[in-house]
C-alpha cells in the first residue's frame, strides 16, 4: 500500500464487459468507481499470443492511452522517476508472464471489486458515521507498482484519487477486504487532519508511524476475522518475535525527530516503511514500521478510544507516539 503518494506529496464491471474500449464508471454513494476491467480484458485478448514488444504496443494503445494521465501520474510517476521507462519495461515483462497463468483470477477480482468495496464502506458507516469518500476510485492493472495508492493526477492538483492495482493484489495474495479498508481509512483520516503537501514536508517520522499504524488497526476492527498476516498485508511481519519490539521502539526513537519525507539526507522513511533492502536490521523483514505502528496504537488503546485517537492533531500525535514508544522500549520480555 502506498499512502506516501498522497503525501508526496493500496474495479469492476458492474454491468458486464460491453464497450471494451471505454472506461466504466458508476457513481455509488458520493464516490465514483472508474473500472479498467474492459481495457485489461481487451488488451490481453489481443496480446496474449504476441511477442513482448508487440504486447507493450497493445498495452499502450488499449490500456494506457485511454487513461494516460492516471498512468503517467500514479503508476509510472514520470515526473519524479527519471528511470520510469526502464522500470516500466521490467514490470510489464514480469506481469505479462503473470497474466498468462492468472488472467482468470485477475478478471474475477475486477468483477468482485464493487461489492467488496461497497461492503467496506458500509462498515465505515457503523464505526465512523462521519466518513465521506467523495473522490474517484480506480480499479486498474498496475503491473506491480502498487496494490493501493492515493494521490493527485497531474491535470487535477489538489483533487485526490484512490487507486487499487487489481493484478498486484492477486499476485501478492493480499486480502482485498483489509486492503480496501486500510486505504479508505487513510482517505478519512487525512481529511480529518487536513493534511496536505505543505504540512507533510515538515512532518517528522512519528507521523507515518501513526498513519500506517492507525490504518492497520482500523482495518483490523473493520475486519475482525482477518488474521495478523492479512491485517499487516505481509506474511513475514507477524513472525517477528515480541522480544524484538522493545529494540524496534528504541531504534525508532532515534529517528523520530527526523523529517519523514523531506529535509534529512538520507531520510529514514524507506528503512521503516519501504520494500527495498534498507531496513532497521538486516535480519528483519521490510516494512517493520507497519508492525511497530500497530503496536503503538494497541499500546495507546489502553487509555484512548479509536474515535479519540483519529482526531488527534499532528502535535498530539507526536507526543502520544513518543509516549507509547517509550513504554514499549521499557517492556520486560
Amino acid at each position: 500500500m502506498q499512502f506516501i503518494a498522497l503525501l508526496a506529496f493500496s474495479f469492476m464491471v458492474t454491468v458486464g464487459c460491453q464497450q471494451a474500449q471505454k472506461v466504466q464508471a458508476e457513481t455509488m454513494e458520493n464516490y465514483q468507481v472508474i473500472n479498467l476491467q474492459a481495457n485489461f480484458a481487451d488488451f490481453w485478448e489481443k496480446a496474449k499470443s504476441k511477442p513482448f514488444d508487440e504486447q507493450v504496443r497493445i498495452w499502450d494503445d488499449v490500456v494506457e492511452s485511454k487513461h494516460l494521465n492516471f498512468y503517467d501520474s500514479l503508476v509510472w510517476s514520470k515526473n519524479s522517476h527519471k528511470d520510469w521507462q526502464d522500470r516500466k519495461k521490467k514490470k510489464l515483462q514480469q506481469y505479462f508472464k503473470f497474466y498468462g497463468a492468472n488472467v482468470s483470477s485477475v478478471l474475477e477480482a475486477f468483477h468482485a471489486f464493487p461489492s467488496v468495496l461497497q461492503k467496506q464502506i458500509e462498515k465505515y458507516k457503523n464505526v465512523f458515521p462521519d466518513a465521506r469518500f467523495a473522490l474517484s476510485i480506480y480499479a486498474a492493472p498496475t503491473a506491480g507498482n502498487f496494490n493501493g495508492r492515493a494521490g493527485d493526477l497531474a491535470n487535477a492538483p489538489g483533487k485526490t484519487v484512490l487507486a487499487f492495482g487489481i493484478d498486484t493484489i492477486i499476485n501478492q495474495k493480499d486480502d482485498a477486504d483489509v486492503l480496501y479498508s486500510h486505504e479508505l481509512f487513510h482517505i478519512y483520516h487525512v481529511g480529518l487532519l487536513d493534511l496536505n503537501e505543505a504540512k507533510a514536508i515538515t512532518a517528522t517520522m512519528s507521523l507515518p508511524l501513526w498513519l500506517e499504524g492507525l490504518a492497520t488497526y482500523a482495518s483490523s476492527i473493520l475486519n475482525p476475522k482477518a488474521d495478523e498476516a492479512a491485517i499487516l498485508l505481509d506474511a513475514d511481519l507477524p513472525k517477528i518475535k515480541s522480544k524484538e519490539l522493545p529494540w524496534l521502539a528504541s531504534e525508532f526513537l532515534k529517528v523520530i525527530e527526523k523529517k519523514a519525507w523531506a529535509g534529512d539526507d538520507p531520510y529514514p522513511y524507506q528503512a521503516w516503511f519501504g520494500i527495498g533492502k534498507e531496513r532497521p536490521r538486516a535480519d528483519l523483514p521490510a516494512r517493520c514500521g507497519y508492525l511497530l505502528g500497530l503496536e503503538v496504537v494497541r499500546e495507546l488503546t489502553r487509555k484512548y478510544s479509536l474515535k479519540e485517537m483519529v482526531r488527534w492533531d499532528v502535535g498530539e500525535i507526536h507526543s502520544r507516539v513518543t509516549e507509547a514508544l517509550t513504554s514499549i522500549k521499557t517492556r520486560k520480555i
